[in-house]
């Protein structure tokens, strides 16, 4: 099985597609254009590869939004490709056959499927930030803007209601090597668990988004900064005590770094996410898996 790692190659396409007129690039681009859903960009992008090749089936995965979407068959694996674009992971795409592809019928499958990153990000992006708009649990690609965009409404309604609200980020101690020793598929899996085992935390009224990368955001109105940390705590112990599957045979050990920060009068949303930030920070700093208020106070 052949790995590739598709890097925003769209500018690349002197990839000819053999077997095609020279115009086949615009025309696959124009099929990938205005998809509504990742289910229907993708059955297109099964047809695409199919009218070069005849293959027994596509599986496309993107953990962080819990899709595995599978055209035709699992036969022999003949090729693997890991999307990505601007440095952020789309998921991967498993083409399979029971007969050996050919190397040109391959280059053609790579310039397709570097066809599809752009609007398979366009709608990643969409689908995440109808979630984090409509405060759902939002897990897919990163954005921290429309994430401090919520605090700066919510922290207006707590002020206006009269009420404590804390921002706690919380950052997973070491997950590069998550990444390095594991890849792509199996790190957005494991951010993906780590979601589900914090939301198991908290209540159903209380805000958590992913922030960046591994970071999360947890936004708690109502809530003393003493009663903020108690849930920073919890949360903590949560991810310490779970074992985060790898595969039906391994598991992994994680531990969190949180950073607390008590909504003031005279904040902004760069101040509070500083602190936030900062009292994080020094957590990893104390030897990790703590929890730290911005003022200083922690727990060991």
């Amino acid at each position: 099985m052949k790995n590739i790692k598709l890097v925003d190659p769209i500018n690349t396409q002197t990839s000819v597609i053999e077997a095609e007129p020279k115009d086949s690039v615009l025309s696959f681009v124009l099929k990938f254009q205005n998809q509504p859903s990742i289910e229907s960009l993708l059955s297109t992008f099964d047809e695409c590869i199919q009218s070069i090749h005849v293959i027994s089936g596509v599986r496309y995965r993107y953990p962080l939004l819990g899709i595995t979407y599978q055209v035709g068959h699992k036969l022999a694996p003949q090729c693997h490709l890991h999307l990505e674009v601007y440095d952020e992971f789309l998921g991967d795409i498993t083409i399979y056959h029971d007969v050996t592809i050919s190397k040109t019928a391959i280059k053609s499958i790579e310039l397709i499927t570097s066809l599809l990153t752009h609007p398979l990000r366009a709608i990643i992006q969409e689908k995440a930030n109808a979630l984090l708009a409509g405060n759902e649990e939002a897990i897919g690609l990163a954005n921290a803007v429309l994430v401090e965009q919520l605090v700066s409404r919510e922290a207006k309604l707590a002020h206006r209601e009269r009420v404590p609200m804390s921002v706690i980020l919380f950052d997973i101690d070491r997950f590069d090597s998550v990444t390095q020793n594991y890849g792509f598929i199996t790190r957005d899996e494991i951010l993906y668990q780590a979601m589900q085992v914090m939301r198991n935390c908290i209540r159903d009224t209380d805000l958590l988004f992913r922030y960046e990368d591994d970071t999360y955001c947890l936004i708690l109105k109502g809530v003393t900064t003493e009663n903020s940390l108690l849930i920073s705590e919890r949360i903590r112990k949560a991810i310490d005590m779970c074992d985060f599957k790898v595969d039906t045979k391994k598991s992994l050990h994680l531990t969190i770094s949180s950073g607390i920060a008590k909504l003031e009068s005279n904040d902004s949303i760069e101040s509070i996410f500083s602190r936030a930030t900062k009292a994080m920070q020094h957590a990893k700093k104390m030897g990790r898996n703590q929890s730290i208020i911005a003022d200083g106070l922690f727990i060991t």
